[in-house]
């Protein structure tokens, strides 16, 4: 036996039992999966590495774009508010680590620190992270300034200056979408020439108000003072001070996939799925930002879970 945290209360459960659904990840797209599960009067049970629920999104000082909302909220509320309704519907959580898996027979198995979890069917919705620059200042202003996403935060920055950072594909069509809004963009980029295809260079290279700064790379970002935000950067050895509102970064995205690499199919180290949320590995799904798409937003991981946990309850039908 071994306590499942449920919010603030606590409830036993056998360990020797088999699930019907473990979903690996508490983010939105784990959440809204187990939740649906749940619904559906199957015993789920849902593993999350962190003491709190909600992944990413939990770190997000506002959130505005979220289908529903009256007025923005933080992430840790709507975090607290999905975890709230899938615990209403019997699902147990787990707070650990998942350290491998073995889904080679209809019974999967998830080895974790507190022990061997068997079960019926996997909802793996472990997430992704935006790589970052690791330079001074940029987590002290994540979300108050240092952005990784256009969609979520670029009607913040109308009429204003803001950097970016990177070179490749999604960086340019990033800056691209960007420039609707901002009056003038800094393009850094650390090499001569872009990563990004033909077509989006030219696309970027067309927009008047984006200046274009090759072999540079940011050193600071200080955008403590209202009046004095501002990123120091070494163009081609020499440092230079930028006044911006905001900077974005696109410098790539990790997903957490480690454990998985060598059972499911991967595409750039992202799950490849079906569009009912199946991977290579039967009765074995996937949901959110693992998963490999083009658009990780919340809506987007929490609809992929209400489409696995959907499945997951066809197969076990079946």
């Amino acid at each position: 036996m071994f306590n499942f945290t449920l919010g603030s209360g606590r409830a036993n459960a056998d360990i020797s039992q088999v699930f019907d659904v473990v979903v690996i990840g508490g983010g939105p797209g784990g959440l809204s999966a187990a939740m649906y599960a749940g619904r559906y009067s199957l015993k789920t049970l849902l593993i999350e590495k962190k003491v709190v629920c909600g992944g990413q999104m939990a770190t997000i000082s506002s959130i505005e774009n979220y289908p529903g909302l009256d007025k923005p909220v933080s992430g840790s509320h709507l975090a607290g508010e999905m975890e709230s309704q899938a615990v209403k519907m019997d699902v147990k959580i787990l707070h650990g680590q998942v350290t491998s898996v073995n889904f080679a027979d209809e019974i999967k198995e998830l080895n974790t620190p507190k022990g061997l979890i068997r079960a019926r069917t996997v909802i793996i919705c472990t997430g992704a992270q935006p790589r970052m620059l690791d330079v001074p200042g940029e987590k002290e202003h994540m979300s108050k300034g240092v952005s990784y996403c256009a969609t979520c935060d670029g009607h913040l920055y109308l009429d204003k200056t803001i950097a970016v950072v990177g070179g490749g594909n999604t960086a340019l069509e990033e800056t691209v979408t960007l420039s609707k809004f901002a009056k003038k963009i800094f393009l850094i980029h650390r090499r001569e020439e872009f990563r990004a295809d033909k077509l989006i260079r030219n696309k970027v290279k067309a927009v008047p108000k984006i200046e274009f700064l090759h072999n540079a790379t940011v050193r600071k970002i200080d955008f403590s003072h209202e009046s004095n935000k501002h990123i120091l950067v070494s163009v081609k050895g020499e440092e230079r001070t930028l006044d911006v509102d905001g900077i974005f970064i696109f410098v790539g995205i990790e997903p957490h996939s480690g454990i998985f690499g060598d059972t499911l199919k991967l595409k750039y180290g992202f799950i490849v799925t079906d569009e009912e949320m199946g991977t290579n590995v039967e009765g074995v799904f996937a949901a959110g930002d693992i998963r490999s798409k083009n658009l990780r937003q919340i809506a987007t991981a929490v609809g992929d879970g209400a489409i696995a946990a959907f499945s997951a309850a066809k197969y076990l039908a079946d």
